[in-house]
């Protein structure tokens, strides 16, 4: 793999995409990874969030009406939450800008190419 990511160990793993700024769109994503792992259950599912283009501002510090959510789905339920190093550049955003919950930094295509590659269900809210 180009990052060196890990596959997932569980039965069901889902790399979720998001790009849109829509606060309505942001929210029905976080709503969506709760109510799969609800279905699911923690013991067989992964779901990381890969977050890029306008999505961005879902993980910024001080802009993001999320933040307690995104900290509740990483702690409840072990979300991997992606930001997208690409985007971050182009935003002029640092990676202390974002929130503690942002596991890695890595270009948003490419990591998601590598999901589906590995067998990652994809999603799109």
């Amino acid at each position: 793999t180009v990052t060196g990511v890990q596959t997932c160990a569980l039965p069901i793993c889902v790399v979720m995409h998001l790009n849109s700024g829509d606060e309505k769109v942001q929210r029905g994503a976080l709503n969506n990874i709760r109510h799969l792992y609800q279905e699911v259950g923690r013991e067989h599912l992964q779901v990381e969030l890969v977050v890029h283009g306008a999505g961005l501002a879902l993980l910024i510090k001080g802009t993001t009406g999320f933040g307690s959510e995104l900290a509740q789905l990483k702690n409840e339920y072990g979300v991997q939450v992606t930001a997208c190093s690409n985007t971050m550049k182009a935003m002029n955003v640092t990676r202390e800008q974002l929130l503690d919950e942002v596991g890695d930094t890595v270009p948003a295509m490419v990591r998601l190419m590598e999901r589906q590659e590995q067998g990652w269900a994809y999603i799109k809210p």
